[in-house]
């Protein structure tokens, strides 16, 4: 209730109406809501406006600690990126050979990382942000590559300048789309001061289910163990249990500041990537339905940045999140139906049957469209919603400048250190960028 009224438009300026407010109670209850669920979901919406600042189109999606705005960034920053990436799409091969080859990195991060065995550094700056030791799962970690992060300086009123080349974006070749790529940088400050803020300080659960009175049967169990119909009686048994909604307690104030932290006067790192995602008559559905969760935790992201800059001839496309859940939860032995009502988790059947297999609670979705920017926190995997071409006749696509944020108290080694690894750019010309112009001629000579 309370995310499907947050992806109301003006539910901000709505909640203080009671006219609204009533029509929203009545919906609640005709789908079954109680008057405690639906009394605490109008406490949180109130506390939730609080957190918007008057004059401010930075607002708290559907989805909780994603943060949204539709205005911040301008038209003339939007057709700056559409110009550039036309002439990036003419000269890219990026490919990403998934989704029936429907999606393409223009400016992909993946290509020419920070290699620990061969990537070369200016001067000897290798101090110790540089992550020789990587965890030893495999499942989070690589041994040979990273991600290399820019440095981007936020002043005081919020302008960001990139003080170090972008991974696979000549800083030569596409200076001019540099300060766009700033300004988009600079407008996601606000909705990563709010998403860092919510990961310093997390929401508690809003139920805390008990697994000893979340099921009521009106007649005993069966315990005719032995009895060849057993099992076929305790499974129709089972079924029939009443389960009891885990009620809310009473609204608390979370101890989150109102006011988030501010990330200005800082120098920031993040992972630039552009990616566009091409319909056409021959292939006009997109559909990859894997959840994923970016980055290795070497990279240190701790959230994502989304801009939808071009976005044409295509359905609803939606962001949709999941999240792992503690698998240590309280339940009654082989108690999956309850376990499953009362905490929403999935895949339950294989979950109980591998100790490997995660289970997760799927928490909602926010849609992307046209000038749109989303922040949200690399705890959250994540999968785009199928789509498809509107016309069928003609090709349609979505262009989106995806940031990745790295932890702004644990920087990494980036681009500010690292040489360029291309062979193309390695002219003298490129070198005459900060921080590469500090590289001794003779070394230069050499290249």
């Amino acid at each position: 209730m309370s995310g499907i009224i947050r992806s109301k438009p003006d539910w901000i300026k709505n909640i203080s109406d009671p006219n609204t407010r009533t029509n929203w109670v009545t919906e609640a209850r005709s789908q079954g809501l109680t008057d405690i669920e639906t009394g605490y979901v109008l406490e949180e919406l109130a506390y939730y406006a609080t957190l918007h600042i008057p004059d401010s189109s930075v607002i708290l999606s559907a989805v909780e600690q994603v943060w949204l705005s539709d205005t911040l960034v301008e038209g003339n920053t939007l057709e700056q990126l559409k110009r550039w990436s036309m002439r990036l799409e003419s000269e890219s091969k990026g490919w990403c050979l998934e989704s029936n080859c429907v999606v393409r990195n223009i400016v992909d991060p993946s290509m020419y990382p920070l290699s620990y065995r061969s990537s070369s550094f200016v001067g000897t700056r290798i101090d110790k942000r540089y992550p020789f030791s990587v965890a030893s799962n495999t499942r989070t970690a690589s041994q040979e590559f990273c991600w290399l992060p820019s440095e981007f300086l936020i002043s005081a009123d919020g302008q960001v300048e990139i003080k170090s080349y972008i991974n696979n974006l000549n800083p030569l070749k596409y200076a001019l789309l540099y300060p766009v790529i700033a300004e988009v940088f600079s407008k996601c400050v606000p909705l990563l001061e709010n998403v860092v803020t919510d990961v310093v300080y997390p929401r508690k659960s809003r139920v805390m289910p008990n697994c000893s009175n979340w099921l009521v049967a009106d007649e005993p169990e069966p315990r005719d163990y032995r009895a060849p119909d057993y099992d076929e009686r305790f499974d129709a048994w089972q079924a029939r249990h009443q389960f009891i909604e885990p009620q809310p307690e009473p609204f608390e104030l979370p101890e989150r500041p109102q006011i988030p932290f501010s990330l200005r006067g800082r120098q920031l790192q993040a992972v630039v990537r552009m990616t566009n995602i091409d319909l056409t008559p021959e292939t006009p559905v997109y559909n990859d339905d894997r959840w994923r969760l970016e980055a290795i935790s070497q990279e240190r992201i701790v959230a994502i940045g989304v801009c939808c800059y071009d976005v044409d001839n295509i359905t609803d496309m939606h962001l949709e999140f999941r999240e792992l859940v503690d698998d240590d939860i309280e339940h009654e032995q082989c108690d999956e139906r309850g376990l499953d009502l009362a905490y929403g988790i999935f895949d339950n059947e294989m979950h109980f049957n591998s100790d490997s297999i995660d289970i997760s609670q799927e928490i909602g979705q926010v849609k992307l469209q046209n000038g749109r920017c989303i922040v949200f926190p690399n705890t959250y995997q994540r999968r785009l919603s199928q789509l498809h071409l509107v016309n069928k006749n003609i090709p349609g696509h979505c262009k989106m400048l995806i940031l990745y944020f790295v932890i702004p108290t644990d920087p990494i080694v980036s681009t500010e250190i690292v040489l360029p690894q291309q062979q193309d750019w390695w002219t003298k010309d490129v070198f005459q960028v900060e921080p590469l112009v500090k590289i001794p001629t003779l070394v230069l000579d050499t290249l």
